[in-house]
């Protein structure tokens, strides 16, 4: 559904919320919640889902078998001490670091950045 790189970006993404609060993940949350809360959070912040991308939002979830992610995402924002709220201004997710970007966010941000220094 994704490609490698985003699934790079996946275990980034894991890593650092397991590391920022281990105990949730030894608890009872669902593994596959918390795998679309993950797989959600990488492809809003590299702009990968949408109602006129590829793949929509609900596709994405519904390989989980989940409806709904957000509340998990908010409270993985919050164990990363990022705003609860995650796009602000409705564009993609900032994440606060560059590690979950793949290849063709990183390009689009630069031509951005490039368009606004002219």
């Amino acid at each position: 559904m994704l490609d490698i790189e985003h699934r790079t970006a996946n275990r980034r993404l894991l890593r650092d919320v397991a590391l920022a609060n281990p105990e949730f993940f030894r608890g009872r949350a669902a593994a596959r919640t918390s795998a679309a809360a993950i797989s959600y959070m990488i492809a809003h912040a590299n702009d990968s889902v949408g109602l006129y991308r590829p793949l929509t939002v609900s596709e994405l979830l519904a390989s989980y078998g989940v409806d709904n992610a957000s509340q998990r995402s908010r409270q993985f924002r919050g164990f990363l001490g990022l705003d609860e709220y995650a796009a602000p201004g409705g564009g993609p997710m900032a994440l606060g670091a560059p590690d979950y970007l793949v290849s063709d966010r990183r390009i689009e941000l630069i031509r951005e950045r490039e368009m606004w220094q002219d």
